[in-house]
């Protein structure tokens, strides 16, 4: 529910315009709208809060809509990290799930950081 509201203002608030942009563009603006991933890290040594600040900006970004979701999916992908156990089985999950709106979301990780251990 909650997250229908914010998207029904963003909606109101994002002139259709900006949505129409190509999806091209849209990218480069939210890549130019981040801190380089390099900066950041999921560690308490690199500046977790940063981290997870930009993440959730990421997440922001494909909730707006759907044009905004088509040019942002791969600023959310591109570098995972799982820092708890009960992650993995999500991931997998999210990995086997296949396409989103043809996009099938493996071919959009670039990094996978692990920081948990993982019992052998």
């Amino acid at each position: 529910m909650m997250h229908q509201q914010v998207h029904n203002v963003l909606n109101a608030l994002i002139p259709s315009s900006v949505s129409q942009l190509p999806p091209e563009i849209l990218y480069q603006i939210y890549l130019r709208s981040l801190p380089p991933s390099f900066l950041l890290g999921p560690s308490p040594y690199t500046g977790l809060l940063a981290w997870r600040k930009t993440l959730a900006q990421k997440k922001s970004i494909v909730l707006v809509c759907r044009a905004w979701y088509s040019a942002g999916i791969s600023l959310l992908y591109e570098d995972i990290c799982i820092r708890r156990l009960y992650q993995l089985p999500c991931l997998l999950s999210t990995l086997q799930g296949g396409a989103s709106r043809n996009k099938k979301f493996g071919a959009l990780i670039k990094t996978l950081n692990v920081q948990c251990v993982i019992p052998g």
